[in-house]
């Protein structure tokens, strides 16, 4: 059953970073593209498990979220904010609307909550990913996603084989401390293979402090979905991907690692 799960598991990321190397490596619109898609995906997933709402509705507050992305490729860094401003009315006005439309006002205090934790959740982090897809390099990116599949790996089969202490039992009961210094060696060998593959320039120094680093932001990115969905008493984000659950499950960490890559613009 093991064996069965993480060649489910492998298959299913192979058949999503093909394309997905093609595509940034190409650049351009066709990346930002790929990231709005990421960041539709994404948000609904969040919205369908943290709030009792209907698709549709979760359709509508993904709309609503929608604006930082949109308004940032209309008015460039300062649209994050305005998006960031309006993007909380309108989901603020939804809860509203809802809770009128079917008369159940104990639901607001619950749902109000979760729908605001979207906008700087998914909403915000979702939309640096294309804020990153239209300011920086694909190799970059690339170099980027290696570090997070290295410490993400490492991590797993590290803590599997270590075991010993739990890193954080009260939100991820199977992480453990051997598994997260794993995945710092792990980052720092994905970014290795990037800087390498694409001739990044990118010295000894900084390519072990930015690995370590995003080593770091990929296990709070982790453990912060972890949180998120244990509040909410969820397993997966979702079931697009056979093997991995969710987007976000995959996505989880490069949220929180993705931001660093503007340092380079």
């Amino acid at each position: 059953m093991l064996q069965s799960s993480l060649a489910k598991r492998i298959g299913t990321a192979i058949l999503l970073f093909v394309p997905t190397v093609l595509i940034l490596l190409y650049g351009g619109a066709l990346a930002v593209v790929l990231a709005l898609i990421c960041f539709a995906l994404i948000n609904y997933e969040y919205f369908s498990f943290s709030t009792p709402f209907s698709s549709a509705v979760c359709l509508r507050l993904v709309g609503c979220v929608s604006l930082i992305p949109l308004l940032y490729l209309c008015l460039g860094f300062f649209g994050l904010a305005v998006g960031f401003i309006f993007s909380s009315m309108l989901v603020f006005i939804q809860n509203v609307l809802i809770v009128e439309a079917e008369s159940h006002q104990p639901r607001f205090a619950e749902t109000l909550p979760s729908s605001l934790l979207g906008v700087s959740y998914t909403g915000a982090l979702g939309a640096a990913l294309v804020v990153v897809c239209d300011q920086v390099s694909g190799e970059q990116i690339l170099a980027l996603l290696l570090a997070v599949i290295g410490a993400d790996t490492f991590a797993y089969f590290g803590g599997r084989a270590i075991g010993g202490r739990k890193l954080a039992p009260r939100v991820s009961p199977n992480k453990t401390c051997s598994g997260a210094f794993c995945g710092l060696g792990g980052a720092v060998f994905g970014l290795y293979l990037g800087v390498w593959m694409f001739e990044l320039p990118l010295g000894i120094v900084e390519l072990l402090a930015f690995g370590v680093l995003i080593g770091v932001l990929s296990i709070f990115g982790d453990l912060s979905e972890s949180l998120v969905k244990r509040i909410y008493g969820v397993k997966d984000s979702g079931t697009l991907l056979p093997g991995h659950g969710g987007l976000l499950d995959r996505l989880d960490g490069v949220l929180f690692a993705a931001p660093l890559l503007l340092l380079f613009i």
